[in-house]
């Protein structure tokens, strides 16, 4: 299995980039107009043996001309990870639903849904709402250049806890000609939240998985009717593969055991490790303890 963001994934596994018509690396959909369709009991799975045969021809063609015709007609060229014979990227090229869902789905319906006229009372709410010591505290500047990035756990809690209480205020209580939009307008909005939150449980099954794609559906099909000007916005593949992850979650359980989460945490603490640019050191003592560390725990 390889949990990657998406750029990355298509590199390890030799297949097109996420925005090319060939999206999708799990199954048939193509052209960028097919990205936000959500007629999902329609897809039909990539067939690994098929994608094997095709990776093998752009490895055998003898020009880089040939090559282009294979990779840009299927959608995929050699990588080494097709050496392995239990390779199959329908299966083991997880879409990480760290950068699907939260970095991709709840930003971008944070900062090109979610009108800017309501943030001055979403950062009310954050400053102002009792929290346990268990929630992480989030930027109560959200939505301002001085809040910085927001990382994926901020992301997490904005969309579990924060806006759902901010919006429920604000659009729940619309009275008047408006009431009814807003209704629609904050039901939308929940159901990316509801996925979200259902995505991120610690325990999964048939029909938590079902429900998590069925809640995505809405928000996806409401979003070109709701807000009309994201019918200008650039079809984002990520919205694609959000879907995919239930597949994931049915293959693999909850989303805590497969995400990229704990390795980016990895990552950072790597980073701030002084090597004055010499390899070894303390990095393989760090990643030696932690790993045996982590195999102690789970015995």
């Amino acid at each position: 299995m390889s949990v990657n963001d998406l750029p990355a994934a298509r590199q390890l596994a030799g297949m097109t980039h996420h925005k090319h018509n060939i999206f999708c690396s799990c199954c048939g959909c193509k052209g960028r107009s097919n990205v936000h369709n959500t007629d999902f009991h329609k897809w039909q799975r990539k067939d690994v043996s098929v994608l094997r045969k095709q990776a093998e021809a752009w490895r055998d063609a003898n020009t880089i001309d040939a090559r282009k015709q294979i990779y840009n007609k299927y959608g995929v060229r050699w990588s080494e990870v097709w050496r392995q014979d239990c390779w199959d990227p329908t299966r083991m090229l997880v879409p990480d639903p760290m950068h699907t869902n939260l970095h991709g789905d709840v930003a971008y319906h944070c900062r090109r849904i979610i009108p800017p006229e309501s943030i001055d009372f979403i950062q009310k709410v954050i400053s102002e709402t009792e929290r346990p010591t268990s929630v992480r505290h989030v930027p109560t500047n959200f939505g301002e250049a001085g809040a910085g990035s927001i990382k994926a756990d901020e992301w997490r809690q904005l969309a579990t806890i924060f806006l759902p209480i901010a919006l429920v205020i604000l659009w729940g209580e619309k009275q008047g000609d408006d009431a009814v939009l807003f209704g629609e307008i904050l039901a939308h909005s929940m159901a990316l939240f509801q996925a979200t939150s259902i995505l991120f449980r610690y325990l999964t099954n048939q029909n938590r998985a079902s429900r998590y794609r069925d809640h995505f559906k809405v928000w996806v099909d409401d979003l070109p009717r709701l807000f009309p000007h994201t019918k200008n916005h650039e079809r984002k593949t990520v919205i694609h593969m959000s879907f995919h992850t239930y597949d994931f979650l049915l293959l693999f359980g909850p989303a805590h055991g497969w995400w990229c989460f704990p390795l980016e945490r990895l990552i950072g603490l790597l980073q701030k490790i002084k090597t004055n640019d010499r390899l070894g050191g303390m990095y393989i003592a760090f990643c030696s303890r932690a790993w045996l560390t982590g195999s102690f725990r789970s015995t």
